[in-house]
């Protein structure tokens, strides 16, 4: 009798309780991805916006295969790899950063990829930032 009282109240707020399943923050993404598609959303286009080795782009694509994907990551040590993924994925790579202005932008880099990439103000070597499409 408590659970069906307590659900009639739920029903009536913006709020729902779910059983915690132990998720770690990116298999979070995941079952986020999956209850929006259960709930009937089917994204058109898929933009990633810094994605590094393009792991979300690849899982998500499992989930809304009809998608366009563009991945967007300004890491030297990046392009490589994400050259190949697209290729194969027929994703679109932009090799640039994104920002609410056309230019050059510095940023820390680091030999091979790395998730700690950021920008840096007072930095000469400059990578660009995203064109208008």
């Amino acid at each position: 009798m408590l659970k069906e009282i307590v659900k009639a109240v739920l029903e009536k707020t913006p709020y729902r309780i779910v059983r915690d399943r132990g998720a770690n923050r990116f298999q979070a993404i995941d079952a986020a991805l999956n209850n929006m598609r259960d709930r009937g959303y089917q994204p058109r286009v898929v933009i990633d916006g810094g994605a590094h080795l393009g792991l979300f782009s690849f899982e998500t694509k499992k989930i809304f295969p009809a998608a366009a994907f563009h991945l967007v990551e300004p890491q030297p040590s990046c392009i490589e790899p994400l050259r190949a993924l697209c290729a194969k994925e027929g994703f679109v790579l932009h090799d640039c950063a994104l920002s609410d202005r056309v230019g050059q932008l510095g940023m820390s880099l680091a030999d091979g990829p790395n998730t700690g990439v950021h920008v840096e103000i007072s930095r000469n070597d400059a990578v660009s930032l995203l064109r208008e499409m």
